[in-house]
């Protein structure tokens, strides 16, 4: 052990660091390797020889960092750092293969051990638990992660994480068995509120199985470990909170669907969730179901969609106007773009009931500014812009963008000149703050800000979620975040702090940012370069990040809430297209007639560029 310390002070010196500092820091990775040692015991083994040798070096290095550090230290480490803890030690589980056990069931026998230490999901639990007994009274480990608004949160970010960026199928295997461990630790106390973290705990569990669903690809035996663990996640929600389960129904019937449709194993537990849901709770859910799209034709939703349309018709039939109706509304409603089974449906209608259709088409020209056939049209082609984006629709893309196209060719010509098409923002998750604060830009601004970052959270990329949720982290730590968060909440516009409580500003850690040394001639100089505006190579994605980033970075912007943007506008090309006219704003503010001269020639010069002049 003096030798393992001496190497620690030797890593201290070469990385210029106090050698304590660093074996605080690298704490929550020591810990691991011993504390499990004493966990063993609550397994029922007996204590053999080579146990009572490991658990006597333990109790050895324990007490060793204990005379370094003091006994009252280590135990705040362990309190203060115990997300980082627990996602160590579930980075080491190993489940051997048993039919018996709820991880186990789902191991192969021919996966390979991870790098030591490992331990199986009993020795973890068991070194769960011992870690509670740290903590004053008697809590479980949720209860106490719960105490810090944003742990659990942490902890499924990395989790989620380490599950997307798994390359070989044993390693998600391993991943997914990991964060089935913690989410079932979370599952058996949502009732109780976790905290208040409830809600964004149960819509970030469903996104991120629904993700997991799509990217990997036909391996059964994940896809069946993920359906199984979904099902899980479903009968609790529809025990302790049902309404707000139904809001997320139409993102998990869709991502089931492709599943449910294969003669497989995996297949079989696809349409028994779906069934579970509509059948067997089809009252409960009612709501929810009324806006589904309709479910395919196949024999083996039969059942399903008996369900389905007796919430939706109510006995009666509906017009082609009544079914487009409910198109839109269900687009309104639901947060994904992968509405191809209701396209599907939607062509069919329109290819049938021509008839109607050619009524609206005359009162589309009649009276297009409030015509039903124009809503539909924006809405078909939004949906054709958002299934270009490769992680929008899961895998789907294709089939969507050609059959929103059908159905254009199914309503025919329509003279697109003497049509404004409708712009989608009336139909963001940020119409109503937009509204309250039409009189206020900034809090206006930066309520679009924070809705598409709450937006972000739930994206198919782990790389956006991991930086909107540092972005928010960061905005809502400073004395600006604190300021919008408390004027939004006392305004009760909508839900969005409902579901962002992990990232609740802390008055205690109020984040006061450096000011910006501003050297307008440097700034210049900086915003003078043709490159930045007008690449001569590159793609749009990598220019129109690169150019927001800059401009943060060395634009002398002073904004807190525009400043701690990087990270989101480094990976999310729409964010970067829509915040890019609010920092060349900033910047104008400034007092700099040399900025001003600079920005005034670089716009000149790319429409220039652009039109050929």
């Amino acid at each position: 052990m003096n030798k393992k310390i001496e190497t620690v002070k030797s890593l201290g010196r070469e990385l210029k660091m106090e050698w304590i500092q660093l074996l605080k820091e690298c704490f929550p990775q020591i810990i691991v390797h011993i504390i499990p040692t004493f966990a063993h015991q609550r397994e029922g083994d007996s204590m053999t020889e080579e146990l009572h040798r490991r658990k006597s070096h333990a109790t050895h290095v324990l007490n060793q960092i204990q005379e370094i550090l003091s006994q009252q230290v280590t135990e705040k480490l362990i309190q203060n750092n115990l997300d980082e803890i627990v996602v160590e030690l579930l980075m080491t589980l190993h489940e051997p293969y048993s039919e018996d056990s709820d991880i186990g069931q789902f191991v192969k026998e021919t996966d390979p051990k991870p790098n030591p230490p490992y331990f199986t999901s009993y020795t973890i639990k068991a070194t769960l638990d011992y870690l509670t007994g740290c903590h004053q009274g008697n809590k479980s480990l949720v209860s106490l992660l719960s105490k810090s608004q944003d742990s659990t949160q942490k902890i499924l970010l990395q989790l989620h994480t380490y599950m997307a960026k798994s390359r070989h199928t044993y390693e998600k295997r391993r991943a997914l068995l990991m964060y089935r461990l913690f989410v079932i630790l979370l599952l058996a106390e949502l009732h109780e509120g976790l905290g208040h973290a409830w809600a964004f705990v149960l819509k970030d569990v469903i996104y991120t199985l629904v993700h997991f669903l799509d990217d990997v690809g036909d391996s059964n035996d994940l896809l069946s470990a993920c359906v199984d663990l979904f099902h899980s996640v479903c009968e609790t929600a529809m025990k302790c909170c049902q309404e707000e389960f139904g809001k997320h129904l139409h993102v998990i019937i869709t991502a089931l669907i492709p599943h449910a449709e294969k003669e497989t194993e995996v297949g079989r537990q696809a349409i028994s969730l779906i069934n579970f849901l509509l059948v067997e709770h089809g009252t409960q859910l009612s709501k929810a179901i009324e806006q589904l799209d309709p479910l395919p034709g196949s024999d083996v939703f039969t059942e399903a969609r008996r369900i389905q349309e007796e919430v939706k018709y109510d006995g009666k039939e509906f017009s082609l106007l009544e079914e487009i109706n409910h198109f839109l509304s269900v687009g309104e409603t639901c947060d994904t773009a992968n509405r191809l089974e209701g396209l599907r449906y939607l062509r069919k209608d329109l290819a049938e009931k021509k008839d109607e259709l050619a009524v609206l088409v005359r009162k589309c020209e009649e009276n297009n500014g409030d015509s039903i056939l124009i809503q539909l049209i924006c809405k078909l082609i939004q949906l054709i812009q958002l299934s270009n984006h490769s992680d929008s629709c899961h895998g789907n893309q294709q089939a969507i963008r050609e059959e929103a196209g059908r159905c254009l060719g199914e309503i025919g010509a329509v003279e697109l000149s003497t049509i404004a098409l409708r712009s989608t923002e009336n139909r963001t998750s940020y119409v109503t703050a937009v509204d309250v604060y039409k009189k206020d830009e900034q809090m206006k601004r930066n309520s679009i800000i924070v809705h598409l970052l709450k937006d972000y959270l739930v994206d198919p990329c782990v790389d956006i979620v991991s930086a909107a949720a540092s972005c928010l982290r960061d905005i809502f730590s400073t004395p600006s975040g604190v300021a919008f968060y408390e004027d939004y909440m006392s305004k009760k516009i909508d839900s969005l702090l409902f579901y962002l409580h992990p990232f609740k500003p802390h008055r205690k850690r109020v984040l006061n940012l450096p000011s910006v040394a501003t050297s307008y001639e440097g700034i210049a100089d900086i915003i003078r370069d043709s490159a930045l505006w007008v690449p001569d190579h590159g793609n749009h994605e990598t220019w129109i990040c690169n150019l927001a980033t800059t401009l943060i970075k060395h634009g002398g912007i002073q904004d807190e809430f525009l400043r701690l943007l990087t990270p989101i506008c480094q990976v999310k090309v729409e964010f970067s297209e829509r915040v890019l006219p609010y920092l060349v704003h900033e910047m104008l503010r400034s007092d700099s007639d040399v900025c001003k001269q600079v920005f005034h020639s670089r716009s000149r010069h790319s429409l220039q560029g652009i039109v050929g002049i």
